[in-house]
């Protein structure tokens, strides 16, 4: 992960990712900004580097999108066949 012999395309993907990384800290490090992403859900922030320019929150939740993918009441449904009655429980 580390190496300097990262392809191109590895390093905007890096890039991209310390930036989608970067973006969630300041808003969720600021007790406002995160009061107001907890309420709204919304990734706004003062940075016009990064999430004031379309492409910056796109990246953003494109990224968030890859990491963590929706949840569907089916996938709910079938955790909750699989963890019920079982040792987790």
């Amino acid at each position: 992960k580390l190496s300097p012999n990262l392809t191109n395309d590895q390093k905007e993907l890096a890039k991209k990712k310390f930036q989608a990384i970067s973006l969630a800290y300041t808003i969720l490090s600021d007790e406002e900004k995160r009061k107001e992403y907890d309420e709204t859900g919304d990734l706004y922030d003062d940075d016009e580097d990064l999430s004031s320019r379309k492409e910056g929150m796109k990246q953003w939740t494109d990224y968030f999108d890859a990491v963590f993918p929706k949840v569907t009441t089916a996938d709910i449904d079938a955790f909750e066949v699989k963890y019920k009655c079982s040792d987790e429980e």
